[in-house]
């Protein structure tokens, strides 16, 4: 197999534009895919509040359950996995939710071979679990999209926040309100920086999603080069032409700022990004 691209980032940050990049230059992301191009067999088997708790081995049965389902493992192989494994322990969503997912992977399950091809997948908490992948796959690499934090702290998508916050946090689950939501953006943020020291560049790309709606042919540029895609630069004024930069970019000037710690507003401004 070759190594996976693993596409991941605060839920509502752009992870699917660069997906659809990703799909457009050959990769294949995945079976059972969302409209948002989440891979949902990955979704079954790892996003779930207590994966930190998960030991090592079971950590490690999971994955290698997921790596052999994306090569095409038989059936039989394959059904066993994803109902032991998914089915009978995931917490994520009710028994029909599973019952469903398990049956559609099963279903579209792919051929033996497809990853002979570049390969990977798009789940925005990929970075919770990156550290226990790399540990099973050391030549993974991993795409990480950043979006301005004031922004994102007032998007209704905050589903990340809800199951993981009172882990990477603190201990109020209830609260998804907009300063509390910077305040994990801030988290995540910290520990992708660390993590991308700690794997280089070579195996560590940040994708800041404004810049790319504002210039996109040098952050294409940039992604296609970590990607290692030559036959993609012919079509970089295609790929260029389908990115639209979205009404919601700067949406927090339409809302008072005062709430948010002073701390993370300056930390959001050390990244780069617009804080007035």
């Amino acid at each position: 197999m070759r190594p996976p691209v693993v596409i991941g980032g605060v839920g509502g940050s752009g992870t699917r534009v660069v997906a659809t990049i990703l799909r457009a230059t050959g990769h294949h992301i995945g079976v059972d895919v969302n409209e948002s191009l989440d891979d949902l067999t990955h979704v079954l088997l790892f996003t779930r509040r207590d994966i930190a708790d998960v030991s090592a081995p079971a950590f490690e049965r999971l994955a290698r359950a997921y790596l052999a389902f994306r090569a095409g493992a038989p059936v039989e192989q394959a059904r066993d996995a994803i109902y032991r494994d998914a089915v009978a322990t995931c917490d994520l969503g009710d028994l029909t939710w599973r019952m469903e997912r398990a049956r559609t992977a099963l279903r579209r399950r792919p051929r033996p071979g497809t990853v002979e091809r570049p390969w990977g997948w798009k789940v925005p908490d990929a970075h919770i679990t990156l550290d226990r992948w790399r540990a099973i796959v050391p030549d993974l690499r991993y795409v990480h999209v950043v979006r301005n934090g004031l922004d994102m702290a007032f998007s209704a998508n905050q589903q990340q926040l809800r199951r993981f916050g009172d882990r990477m946090i603190d201990s109020a689950p209830t609260d998804t309100g907009p300063a509390r939501a910077l305040r994990y953006w801030c988290t995540v943020q910290r520990r992708a920086s660390a993590r991308a020291r700690a794997m280089g560049a070579h195996a560590y790309h940040f994708v800041n999603y404004d810049r790319l709606c504002a210039q996109p042919l040098p952050e294409l540029a940039a992604l296609l080069r970590f990607l290692g895609v030559r036959r993609a630069w012919r079509h970089l004024d295609d790929l260029a032409a389908t990115i639209r930069r979205p009404a919601s970019i700067g949406r927090f000037r339409g809302y008072d700022r005062r709430q948010f710690a002073p701390d993370d507003v300056a930390y959001v401004a050390r990244l780069g990004f617009e804080v007035e």
